[in-house]
């Protein structure tokens, strides 16, 4: 773990290892002893479907054991980045202090483009879900010694393949065909600028069959324990990043009464538009879903956020 952290409650992804680590207070000699019943060593990748993969049990104390921790280590070495948890399409630029992110490319597009971030607005600190993670940024790069300006927001996350209900970019693309250009339209809505799967520079995508291209375990738990039953399917994931406009607050940041009528009647407005113009029902309607943008003229407006869980009506009549 980074040692300047240690000053704080520790997150799992600021580990680099898991160690119990125990003292015998009888002598040093029982300690010893201690330390030999202690060498049984057995590797676990968390993977972001909520699968947890766990080796045989590398016993250090044995020829074969360390044998197979030894070519664990090896293996370990030759690993690609995003094998081992690493995110290659995101380069911290340590001249501007800031994070330089590829936007997915959208249909024809060759030539990738970048969003430059410094500031995260939401974390992946939980062991198990969608790892989801929000960025501020802006598609300029900007001299160094200048101010980073926050006018697009980057959202990614590990979500199933298979599940072809809640896909947010689908139905934010649909938002944006719909609405775009329409100039009636006086309340806010993300518009869409970069949306896809990301891609590796291998040129495949970052999914859960890539990330255990080499392992045994690519679909299955990978260990039994010995009942001779198949073990669990796991359902693969992949890696999906949003760009998109504008930038809000949370709701937080309302300075009086009369914004706060404001910012419900937009988000009211927002919500009755894209039913009526895309059947649309959004279905996670919160606190934290509804922001405040705020322009640079001082124009104050409410805006709908997270179409995660999103329904769409033609398509689920009939459904509870």
């Amino acid at each position: 773990m980074k040692h300047s952290n240690l000053a704080k409650s520790p997150s799992y992804y600021e580990l680099f290892a898991v160690i119990e680590a125990k003292r015998s207070m009888s002598g040093e000699d029982k300690a010893f002893e201690q330390l030999l019943v202690y060498t049984c060593i057995r590797v676990c990748l968390l993977g972001p479907n909520e699968a947890v993969f766990a080796s045989m049990v590398m016993d250090v104390t044995t020829k074969p054991g360390r044998k197979a921790f030894v070519e664990f280590l090896v293996n370990c070495s030759f690993c690609d980045t995003d094998q081992l948890g690493l995110d290659p399409t995101m380069t911290y630029l340590e001249d501007i202090k800031c994070w330089r992110i590829e936007c997915p490319t959208e249909d024809g597009e060759e030539v990738p483009s970048y969003v430059y971030s410094d500031k995260v607005i939401v974390a992946a600190n939980r062991l198990f879900g969608r790892h989801m993670r929000c960025f501020l940024g802006s598609l300029d790069m900007l001299p160094k010694g200048s101010k980073l300006k926050h006018d697009v927001v980057v959202k990614e996350s590990w979500l199933y393949m298979a599940d072809k209900h809640c896909d947010e970019i689908k139905f934010l693309r649909k938002i944006r065909d719909a609405l775009s250009g329409k100039g009636d339209i006086d309340f806010e809505y993300p518009r869409l600028l970069h949306s896809r799967c990301v891609k590796l520079w291998t040129g495949t995508h970052d999914d859960t069959k890539n990330l255990y291209r080499s392992l045994p375990i690519t679909t299955t738990t990978g260990n039994d324990g010995g009942s001779g039953r198949p073990a669990p399917m796991w359902p693969s994931c992949e890696h999906r990043r949003i760009v998109m406009q504008p930038v809000g607050e949370p709701l937080r940041f309302l300075k009086s009464v009369l914004e706060l009528i404001i910012m419900l009647h937009d988000a009211m407005q927002c919500h009755s538009a894209i039913l009526s113009e895309c059947s649309i029902l959004h279905c996670d309607i919160s606190t934290n879903n509804i922001l405040v943008v705020r322009t640079d003229s001082g124009l104050m407006q409410g805006m709908l956020i997270d179409f995660d869980c999103t329904v769409d009506i033609e398509v689920s009549k009939g459904e509870a």
